[in-house]
């Protein structure tokens, strides 16, 4: 659960179990524009004539689409978490924020980026909200001293500051800095049970129940081990692989 971000599984969608994507973009232009689902049926047959349209998937499509942009739903979830949970926090997983901070990389000239990469890795290091929060006062008296860094910080500090600020390895003790392992079963959710569909609840709870039952059974037969086991092959490698390691570089 904890690999680098070079390791990061990214699981690809199965193109026969939605609609295609041109299909999908249209559908969401015409919900914008506050079609109804006997009118955006209708148009879609008229743009894309050749294509089959899959009922029960464009129904669902279209129920998606009017969801994902009411926010009033989110925030109503958040603030009560918060009420509930004071002390909860929202973690982020690095390897998304990383990346999505290389996807602004173009705010940023290129002969700086290096360094900025560098310095946010650094910061992703902290193993306490006290070196992170130094770290941070140190990372924007350093780059807010550059102009030509203004349009990048601004982003920075607004997204990754501000609204979701734990994505270093000490924001929660013990919990890894990547969602592998959500997203690893999140992808056999989708392979194996509702096989990319978003079903109805009445469906879905059998679902469910079939899901607990088979990871119930799986546990039984592959139980957690709560002691790590370390092979005589594994210490030899260890300790030839220490008197390789140059110490004046850990030291300083």
């Amino acid at each position: 659960m904890s690999r680098n971000i070079h390791q990061h599984q990214q699981y690809e969608r199965n193109s026969t179990t939605r609609l295609p994507s041109p299909i999908r973009k249209t559908v969401s232009k015409y919900v914008h524009c506050g079609l109804s689902q006997s009118q955006i049926k209708l148009s879609l047959i008229q743009d894309h004539p050749h294509s089959p349209i899959h009922e029960t998937k464009l129904i669902n499509l279209i129920n998606y689409e009017r969801r994902k942009n009411r926010r009033e739903i989110f925030s109503a979830s958040q603030k009560h978490k918060k009420i509930i949970f004071p002390q909860s926090r929202r973690l982020m997983c690095w390897s998304h924020m990383i990346r999505k901070c290389r996807l602004h990389r173009n705010l940023v000239p290129k002969d700086l980026w290096p360094s900025m990469d560098q310095d946010i890795h650094s910061l992703q290091l902290s193993f306490s909200d006290d070196i992170f929060n130094n770290g941070v006062k140190l990372f924007l008296q350093k780059w807010n001293a550059i102009p030509s860094m203004k349009n990048f910080m601004e982003y920075f500090v607004e997204q990754w500051i501000t609204k979701l600020p734990y994505w270093y390895e000490g924001a929660v003790f013990g919990k890894p800095a990547t969602n592998n392992g959500c997203e690893s079963m999140n992808a056999i959710i989708k392979q194996k049970y509702t096989l990319r569909n978003k079903l109805h609840l009445s469906a879905f709870l059998p679902k469910v129940e079939q899901m607990l039952k088979n990871w119930s059974d799986k546990a039984d037969s592959s139980p957690f081990s709560n002691n790590t086991t370390i092979s005589s092959d594994t210490e030899l490698q260890a300790y030839q692989w220490s008197l390789t390691v140059n110490q004046s570089d850990i030291l300083h």
